[in-house]
């Protein structure tokens, strides 16, 4: 059986390390400079996304969003990236 994993993008206060990834599923994590972290994170159901999310709760992190893109179920998107390949940051070609 396949099971579709869905992306996630959980925004938190402060930078957290990247040795933290492995801990909160293999999570993307980008420090941005405002001095928040975004979290990517694919997961295959509510239950691993409530794991990643005792993990932040673990860390004292400080929830600031949760979305899914929405270009995640999009033809050719990147996990990795949170983009649609040949598309740039700005969703243009």
């Amino acid at each position: 059986m396949i099971t579709a994993c869905t992306t996630y993008v959980i925004r938190v206060a402060s930078h957290l390390d990247d040795h933290w990834s492995p801990r909160l599923g293999d999570a993307t994590l980008t420090r941005e400079a405002d001095g928040t972290t975004m979290i990517t994170v694919s997961v295959a159901d509510q239950a691993q996304l409530h794991g990643v999310l005792i993990g932040l709760r673990d860390l004292g992190a400080v929830l600031l969003s949760l979305h899914i893109p929405d270009d995640a179920h999009r033809p050719g998107y990147d996990d990795r990236h949170g983009r649609v390949a040949g598309f740039g940051d700005d969703g243009s070609r």
